[in-house]
């Protein structure tokens, strides 16, 4: 799995867009493969978390998106991206086979940065600040995975941050990483701008807590999309979108919380609202789980 570039940088490959913001449809089952690698290992894709800012205001959002991460691999929800694939040397290596995506996803730990690259942060900084973590030995080269940073509040991204998307994935390269570029996504935190990036603004949300609960949302939106698109030349139809930006903000059936508020899934011992990915089958359709 690799996508060279010459010089060290950011390249963004797909967003998780504002409310009200959506998707092209494309026709037949809606996304197409390219060529190029996903992440495809048996084992599946791991997880690493930088949370950027000042997070000791907000514990309570850091466990929660934890606690996701932690249960989502493996759910029924991860049998979406089983409907993706690439083209692999076979048993002999001169047949190729379709190598499909896994279910599996492994949170292998955090770090902290305290505003290293300062309160506003472009692409470049995003990346700079994985590629600190990596560099630093805080967090290990890990070609089978995705880095993603998490702010506090207080931190925007200014190539959109809340006016075009609310995340989004891409890769960094460095001369540091060797051959192969690192998948990392920056999830803008949803209490920065509660009414576009989250759809439950207020309280009561499921896990009371505005930020945790609409974070985890961009945090399966721009894992899945990493899965089977890590470098832009995968899974993506005639119109750019990759497989979560055609479900975008749809939740599927929910139903309500004694709080509240209202979910659509139980992951652990916590409820959730994620919106629908693609399952590129049968003429291609949103939902939770494969067999929906």
């Amino acid at each position: 799995m690799s996508a060279k570039r010459a010089a060290a940088g950011f390249e963004r490959i797909g967003v998780t867009p504002t409310i009200g913001q959506a998707a092209s449809s494309a026709p037949n089952n809606g996304i197409q493969y390219h060529g190029g690698p996903i992440i495809d290992d048996a084992n599946g894709i791991n997880v690493y978390f930088i949370w950027y800012g000042d997070w000791n205001k907000d514990t309570d959002a850091q466990t929660i998106v934890t606690d996701f991460i932690n249960h989502l691999g493996g759910s029924p929800y991860t049998t979406v991206n089983t409907s993706y694939y690439d083209m692999e040397p076979g048993p002999t290596g001169t047949n190729v086979v379709k190598d499909w995506v896994t279910t599996g996803i492994h949170y292998m730990g955090s770090t902290n940065d305290n505003y290293s690259q300062g309160k506003k942060l472009d692409d470049n900084g995003v990346g700079q600040v994985m590629s600190n973590a990596v560099l630093d030995g805080r967090l290990p080269a890990d070609h089978n995975a995705v880095y993603f940073v998490i702010t506090s509040a207080d931190v925007t991204e200014t190539s959109g941050f809340c006016t075009v998307y609310c995340a989004f994935h891409g890769y960094w390269s460095d001369p540091g990483f060797a051959d192969d570029n690192l998948p990392v996504g920056f999830i803008g935190n949803t209490a920065h701008c509660p009414n576009n990036c989250t759809v439950q603004p207020v309280l009561p949300t499921p896990n009371n807590n505005v930020a945790g609960d609409g974070m985890v949302n961009l945090i399966a939106h721009e894992t899945e999309e990493t899965v089977s698109d890590p470098f832009g030349t995968a899974w993506y139809d005639s119109n750019y979108n990759e497989n979560e930006d055609k479900c975008q903000w749809t939740f599927g059936k929910t139903y309500n919380l004694p709080n509240g508020s209202y979910a659509n899934m139980k992951l652990g011992q916590r409820q959730y609202l994620i919106q629908q990915n693609w399952v590129n089958k049968n003429g291609g359709y949103c939902a939770l789980r494969w067999d929906q």
